[in-house]
């Protein structure tokens, strides 16, 4: 079984309160993306295989890309500065080995962000954020049909 890498914006950062300042809708507080963040957490925390084939990473940038990438295909939603990201409509792209693809540009843009060693990692197993600056994953190539 592949691993699945999971990046989330840290809800403690100064950008994920600036987000949900600019986004200026009622339901969405700083308290409300805590708690999604924590969920989120909770579940990855309990699925039987979260400590060997879940990883987490907390970032504290401004999100651009609501991203989910599986096997071929990425979904891909643009986070306006001052909408939900819910409203905006969502593109689905598919890996077909063209290198010039919008599959390959978001599948290379995760895997700049995940190998980011400014990014802490979370580790699932005991709560915490780990930073490993300098460490750098490899296997950043786009996965063959």
């Amino acid at each position: 079984c592949r691993t699945a890498k999971i990046i989330l914006l840290d809800p403690e950062s100064q950008c994920a309160i600036e987000r949900v300042r600019t986004i200026g809708e009622h339901e969405i507080t700083r308290d409300t993306l805590r708690t999604q963040v924590e969920q989120t957490v909770t579940f990855l925390r309990a699925l039987p295989a979260a400590h060997q084939r879940i990883r987490l990473k907390l970032y504290p940038e401004p999100p651009v890309w609501k991203l989910a990438i599986l096997g071929d295909h990425a979904w891909v939603r643009h986070y306006h500065p001052t909408l939900d990201v819910r409203v905006l409509p969502e593109y689905v792209f598919v890996h077909d080995q063209d290198p010039a693809g919008l599959f390959t540009a978001f599948y290379q843009c995760f895997v700049t962000r995940w190998n980011d060693p400014a990014i802490p990692e979370y580790d699932l197993l005991t709560g915490e954020l780990v930073h490993r600056e300098g460490q750098k994953e490899v296997g950043g190539a786009v996965p063959s049909s």
